[in-house]
């Protein structure tokens, strides 16, 4: 049995490309906010205006709602392997391509790969 602590805590989704919302939380975290699925615009305690919602968004859309995909940037990831998404309620632990395939390679773990894009 393995343990590791992860101490990267970064900010490494790409914000043009992320599919997700960014809901600014600034009564918990100044400047601060969180990536949302754009399902839970609907029912949301953050007020719909305060949410960052891609210009041309068709919110009447029941498939606007559906698309859910994460951009990673490789510029704010840098040279690391190991990391927690800051700004997700669920955002971790989340491992790089060469991570993956290192883990794999020495048969330390056996799950199967979410793609996940880099930008």
């Amino acid at each position: 049995m393995y343990l590791m602590i992860v101490g990267n805590r970064i900010d490494s989704l790409h914000r043009e490309k992320t599919e997700w919302l960014w809901a600014p939380i600034d009564k918990v975290t100044p400047g601060g906010g969180m990536w949302m699925r754009r399902y839970q615009l609907k029912n949301s305690v953050v007020p719909t205006d305060r949410w960052v919602i891609p210009e041309g968004a068709d919110l009447d859309d029941p498939e606007w709602y559906k698309q859910d995909k994460l951009v990673f940037d490789e510029a704010k990831i840098s040279e690391r392997h190991l990391w927690i998404e800051k700004h997700l309620s669920n955002g971790g632990p989340i491992i790089s391509d060469e991570l993956h395939k290192a883990f794999l390679e020495a048969k330390l773990i056996d799950f199967g790969a979410s793609y996940r894009e880099q930008a």
